[in-house]
């Protein structure tokens, strides 16, 4: 009959496209819910490494805190976005935060202890992403700015807690 030549998959679901941004099982990233950020990304990653590490890679792009489209080699930083695409549409998106990455050029450095401290004295000119206590004191304020500059300075002695 015209069975024949028929294929038969036992248990057989095709996997559906992810409809939110969802990191693979091995990847360190997390993703806060609430908050909408993804933490977990360390410093100077390529944002070619950081797609890597997420469910249905081949959607999800990564633009800069001004929507543009980021560059395989470019440095993810606080503020960028990462995006999962569908037929051209963005259908879900979430922004990452790297803990003491204030800036959000990839890399942590003097401006970005400059940046914070600037934000606790005038927050409304000078905005972060996410008030990050980088001393580890339960706070947000001066401290983390004064904290941040040690470890751009001395990393082994202030690590990032």
């Amino acid at each position: 009959g015209p069975l024949l030549n028929a294929t038969i998959h036992f248990d057989y679901v095709p996997s559906a496209p992810p409809e939110e941004v969802i990191p693979s099982v091995d990847s360190d990233i997390v993703i806060d819910t609430e908050k909408n950020t993804a933490k977990g990304i360390a410093i100077q990653t390529n944002a070619a490494d950081v797609i890597a590490q997420f469910e249905g890679a081949e959607n999800i792009q990564i633009v800069d805190k001004n929507g543009i489209v980021l560059a395989a080699d470019a440095l993810v930083g606080t503020g960028s976005k990462i995006q999962l695409v569908e037929n051209g549409e963005v259908i879900d998106e979430v922004t990452v935060v790297i803990k003491g990455e204030i800036d959000g050029n990839g890399i942590i450095d003097s401006d970005d202890a400059r940046h914070l401290l600037r934000n606790t004295l005038f927050p409304d000119v000078f905005s972060v992403v996410a008030e990050d206590d980088i001393d580890g004191n339960g706070e947000y304020n001066s401290d983390d700015a004064i904290y941040l500059l040690r470890y751009t300075l001395f990393p082994e002695v202030f690590p990032l807690k």
